[in-house]
């Protein structure tokens, strides 16, 4: 999520200046990762406090989303040419290539799903850095 929210940043700054491009460096492109959005897992942890559930539950989505699809879900809200430069020193070896949860106890426990995808994500979380910059 860290580097969404960083590559969302860029572009932001980068059209606050009306730059014609934007250079994202990324480490391994193929890295998957489980994206919740913040506002599902505060629904998930409301609802876990109201029903005083107790144990441990995965606040996920339960699938994995490639960091190329970040990247291009971003880079298709913006009017600036979107380059990537892969940055070997940006990517983390020692990193599973996949990881994704079940919510499955979670979704049994309270009844939550998640509501907000990673494309609404993506876009809000765009549209956050443009009113900060």
């Amino acid at each position: 999520a860290q580097a969404a929210s960083d590559f969302a940043r860029e572009i932001a700054l980068a059209e606050a200046r009306e730059e014609a491009r934007v250079v994202l460096e990324v480490g391994n492109l193929g890295t998957e990762r489980d994206y919740t959005d913040v506002r599902d897992t505060a629904r998930a942890l409301a609802g876990l406090v109201e029903r005083r559930a107790e144990g441990v539950f995965n606040v996920c989505s339960g699938t994995a989303v490639s960091l190329a699809s970040v990247v291009e879900g971003l880079a298709g809200q913006t009017p600036l040419e979107v380059r990537v430069e892969v940055k070997p020193d940006r990517a983390h070896p020692v990193d599973p290539p996949v990881v994704a949860g079940s919510n499955a106890k979670l979704t049994a426990a309270t009844g939550w799903v998640p509501g907000i995808g990673v494309v609404e994500s993506l876009r809000d979380l765009l549209e956050d850095w443009r009113r900060r910059v």
